[in-house]
């Protein structure tokens, strides 16, 4: 039985390719100035980010599809990510790692220097051996779709791209001595009399224990308590210096939240200090202080989903177990406005020992 194969490829956002010789021939020449005016349009971009599909039928003009892949591209300069149906491959400039879940393995290998990453010129190769092509052109505001028929008994019966003119959304990196306090100072200008709206961040790397505390207009503090058993009942003291918590020890977790507004749909995330297991690991909802949650407990942390967060103070609490000896990371507490992400905060991170 021979299997036919059909690409589509959904070009999301900017790319990064210089201008190379292009082989693609067609009798219209569409394909080769639409490819040439492609990488024109995009030279200067430091970014690209696309979704790709495969489907497959069998040979014949109107086979119905048997089965399909599909997933997402991203590349930067010589570095590539890809997740097609669950395997995800990493490639960068010394290694190609593919993480396939489903077999449980992790296949590494060394990278062969292939310079930048070059989506038009990985599509002309392919269609410089698939002979004459027959393609149509459709050009739609803010959209171009470029459809591409192979002739019979070739591998592939087709490819399908749609470019649009991009998501708006712009990604620069920095390396070490590049960054500096300057960074810091943005300055943002608006050279229309139309209201534009948009948001910006950036991120680094940094050992967890490291990290200081950052906010807006949340504000977060957790502090962790030893809890003891008297005959007066319980009684909480608080881990420092002095007072440092043994295995087996009961520890309760208080984090404190202030929100300086109304938000909605916001997820707030505790990671656990190393060597501690959660006491309560079922997911639940909750209710306290007139605020609905749902509480869930993951391997490294607790997360609290929040509908509709009021302005005010709240305190969120949780128990802990502590099930192994030595100097562990706390991590940090993080709150985020899932559909507002620049409404965030975070706390500083830390470490803990714990005694025999």
């Amino acid at each position: 039985m021979m299997v036919r194969k059909y690409v589509a490829i959904v070009f999301l956002a900017l790319m990064a390719m210089a201008t190379v010789p292009l082989h693609a021939q067609d009798s219209s020449g569409i394909i080769k100035s639409w490819m040439q005016q492609l990488q024109a349009r995009y030279r200067n971009a430091g970014y690209l980010s696309f979704h790709i599909r495969y489907l497959y039928a069998n040979s014949g003009p109107s086979a119905a599809p048997l089965d399909s892949l599909s997933g997402d591209v991203e590349m930067h300069g010589t570095q590539c990510r890809l997740v097609i149906d669950g395997t995800e491959t990493l490639v960068t400039d010394k290694y190609t790692i593919q993480v396939r879940p489903d077999e449980k393995i992790i296949i590494l290998s060394t990278t062969h220097p292939t310079g930048n990453l070059d989506p038009v010129g990985l599509m002309d190769s392919l269609l410089k051996h698939t002979g004459q092509a027959k393609p149509h052109l459709q050009r739609q505001p803010g959209q171009e779709i470029l459809s591409i028929s192979f002739p019979p008994g070739r591998e592939y019966s087709g490819m399908r791209v749609v470019t649009d003119a991009g998501t708006g959304y712009l990604k620069t990196s920095w390396t070490d001595e590049q960054v500096k306090p300057a960074l810091g100072k943005i300055a943002i200008q608006n050279g229309s009399t139309n209201t534009t709206w948009g948001a910006m961040h950036w991120q680094y790397l940094e050992n967890l224990d490291k990290i200081t505390s950052a906010q807006t207009n949340i504000r977060l503090m957790r502090k962790y308590y030893i809890q003891k058993q008297t005959d007066a009942g319980p009684v909480l003291v608080a881990v420092d210096a002095m007072h440092q918590p043994k295995t087996g020890d009961l520890l309760k977790v208080v984090i404190n939240l202030k929100a300086g507004r109304d938000f909605e749909y916001v997820q707030l995330k505790d990671l656990r200090p190393a060597g501690t297991e959660p006491v309560e690991a079922l997911s639940t909802y909750k209710y306290q202080d007139g605020l609905y949650y749902y509480q869930v407990t993951k391997d490294a942390a607790t997360n609290f989903f929040i509908s509709y967060l009021n302005k005010g103070n709240y305190v969120f609490e949780y128990q802990l177990r502590v099930a192994q000896p030595g100097n562990f990371s706390t991590g940090i507490t993080s709150i985020q406005s899932m559909y507002a992400p620049e409404f965030n905060a975070h706390s500083e991170g830390g470490r803990m020992s714990v005694g025999r």
